[in-house]
C-alpha cells in the first residue's frame, strides 16, 4: 500500500516539474518572438533615415547664362523697354523772338509746374502750364528760370532776365519783391447806375452768369494782383457795369481781391448793396467805377 502511494507521489511531482518546464519554455518563446517583432518594421514601410541638412551653396549668375541665352519663354523681346525721351537742352535752343517776358517759374510739381509770363504786346501777365498757348507759341516744357516754347514746330527758349536788368525771381520759394516807386497818377472815376431788377435777374442763375465772362487770376511781377476779365458777352451784366475785356479788378469797395473765388464777394455786394465801387486797372492805369443800384 505504501509502495503504491509512493509511486503516485513521484508521478505527481514529475508532472508538476514537466508543467513548470513547459510553462517556462513557452514564456521564453513568446518573449523572444515579441522582441524580434518590435525590432522589425511592418511590411512595405521603411524606417525614415536620419539625414543631416546639407549646407546650401549659391552659384554665380554667370552659371545660369546659358539658360538666359536659350530664352525658352521668349522673354527677351518683351523685356526691351522704350527709351525715355531726353529733355531739350536750353543751351542748344535759340531764344524766342516773341514779345514775351518770363517773370518766374515753379517746378518740381509734375503737371502742376507753371510759369508767369508777360505778354509785352498788351502788358498782361498770366499763369501758364505745359500745353497752354501764348501768342503763336505753345508752352512745351517748364524748367527752372526757363520755358521751352514750340513756335511753328520749332523749339525756342524763353529765359528770365539776369539780375540787375529788371528780372523777375523764381517763384519757388516765393520771395518778397522790392516795391517799385511809380509816378502818382490821378485815379479816374466813372459813375454807373444799375436797375435792381436787372441785377436780380442776372443773379438768379450763377452758373449761367459765369458763362458770360471768363475770369482768371492776374499776376504782376510774379505775384497775384487781381482778376482779369475776358470774353465778356455784349448783353451781359458785366457789359452793363461798364467793364471791358482786359480789365483787371483789384478791389471791391476798397477791399483787395486776388483769388478767383473772390468774385463771389462781387456777386454778394451786387445783391445786397445799394452803392459799391470797383477798383480796376485798364491798360495799366487805375480806375474806379462807382455803382448806384436802384
Amino acid at each position: 500500500m505504501f509502495h503504491i502511494f509512493r509511486k503516485q507521489y513521484f508521478i505527481l511531482i514529475n508532472s508538476g516539474i514537466i508543467a513548470v518546464i513547459i510553462y517556462l519554455g513557452v514564456n521564453t518563446f513568446y518573449r523572444i518572438t515579441k522582441s524580434e517583432n518590435d525590432n522589425q518594421a511592418p511590411a512595405g514601410i521603411s524606417k525614415p533615415e536620419k539625414t543631416t541638412p546639407k549646407k546650401q551653396t549659391y552659384k554665380p549668375i554667370a552659371f545660369y547664362s546659358e539658360i538666359s541665352k536659350r530664352d525658352l519663354f521668349k522673354t527677351l523681346e518683351s523685356a526691351v523697354l522704350p527709351l525715355e525721351k531726353e529733355e531739350p537742352d536750353p543751351d542748344n535752343l535759340p531764344p524766342t523772338e516773341l514779345k514775351l517776358k518770363l517773370w518766374g517759374t515753379s517746378v518740381g510739381q509734375g503737371e502742376k509746374d507753371y510759369a508767369v509770363i508777360e505778354d509785352s504786346s498788351n502788358r498782361t501777365q498770366n499763369l501758364y502750364r505745359a500745353g497752354d498757348q501764348i501768342q503763336d507759341a505753345i508752352v512745351k516744357l517748364i524748367q527752372r528760370e526757363t520755358v521751352i516754347l514750340s513756335v511753328n514746330g520749332q523749339e525756342q527758349k524763353l529765359e528770365m532776365e539776369k539780375a540787375g536788368k529788371g528780372a523777375g525771381r523764381d517763384i519757388e520759394p516765393v520771395r518778397p519783391l522790392k516795391s517799385i516807386k511809380k509816378r502818382s497818377r490821378k485815379t479816374r472815376t466813372q459813375k454807373v447806375t444799375l436797375k435792381r431788377s436787372v441785377v436780380e435777374e442776372s443773379m438768379t442763375d450763377i452758373s449761367k452768369l459765369n458763362t458770360q465772362v471768363n475770369i482768371r487770376q492776374h499776376f504782376n511781377r510774379g505775384k497775384p494782383d487781381g482778376l482779369m476779365l475776358t470774353r465778356i458777352k455784349p448783353r451781359s451784366i458785366f457789359r452793363k457795369m461798364g467793364l471791358r475785356n482786359g480789365d483787371v479788378i483789384t478791389g471791391i469797395s476798397g477791399e483787395k481781391i486776388e483769388a478767383v473765388g473772390d468774385v463771389n464777394k462781387l456777386y454778394e455786394s451786387l445783391k445786397k448793396s445799394e452803392k459799391l465801387s470797383l477798383q480796376i486797372k485798364r491798360r495799366g492805369r487805375e480806375k474806379t467805377i462807382e455803382y448806384t443800384i436802384k
